[in-house]
Order: C-alpha cells, then sequence, then structure tokens
C-alpha cells in the first residue's frame, strides 16, 4: 500500500500544498512530506484524519494506496482508473455544493 502516493494524488487535486494540509490537521509539514514519500506508514488515526480534512472518505484513499498485490481481482489500471473516476466525482459534487451555496 503507498499511502503517500494516495495522500499527495488527493491533496493535489484539492489544490492543497503540503504545508496547507499540515496546518489544517495539525501536523508538521515535515511529517506530511514523508508520509507523502512513504517515508512513514500513517495509523488509521492519522488516514481518517487527513481523509476529513481533505473531504473524502477514507476508503477512497485506501483505494488510491493499492497496490496490484492488494487488489486481488482487477487489474492496476482498472484500479486507477476507477480511484480517478471516485476523484471526480468527490471534486465535482463538491464543486456542485459549492455552486448551490
Amino acid at each position: 500500500m503507498n499511502y503517500g502516493r494516495a495522500i499527495r494524488i488527493v491533496r493535489a487535486a484539492k489544490g492543497l500544498s503540503q504545508r496547507e494540509l499540515a496546518r489544517l490537521t495539525g501536523y508538521n509539514s515535515s511529517y506530511v512530506s514523508l508520509l507523502e514519500r512513504g517515508l512513514r506508514e500513517p495509523a488509521t488515526s492519522t488516514m481518517k484524519k487527513l481523509a476529513r480534512v481533505l473531504g473524502v472518505p477514507v476508503y477512497l484513499l485506501t483505494l488510491l494506496a493499492s497496490d496490484k498485490a492488494a487488489l486481488r481481482g482487477i487489474s492496476e489500471k482498472q484500479a486507477n482508473h476507477l480511484g480517478l473516476q471516485m476523484l471526480e466525482i468527490l471534486l465535482g459534487a463538491e464543486q456542485d455544493l459549492a455552486d448551490d451555496a
């Protein structure tokens, strides 16, 4: 599982810098950098907090973090495509909510 990749993808899709994500979560920006580079494995509580701050479900981060061995039954390409579609849907729903406000 590459949670760092998942965090980086969603953070970038949300238009946040590492520093901004760190500020929003209360984590040190160097810790966020270590997570994204795969040098630290996030605890479950960290993943929940990151997901909440990023406005995505934890399962989306888990799907985006999955490697080929963890996907059992679907190809990595299909999983990446599914993850990107889910992210687009979530970002679109976020934009729709902002437009309604």
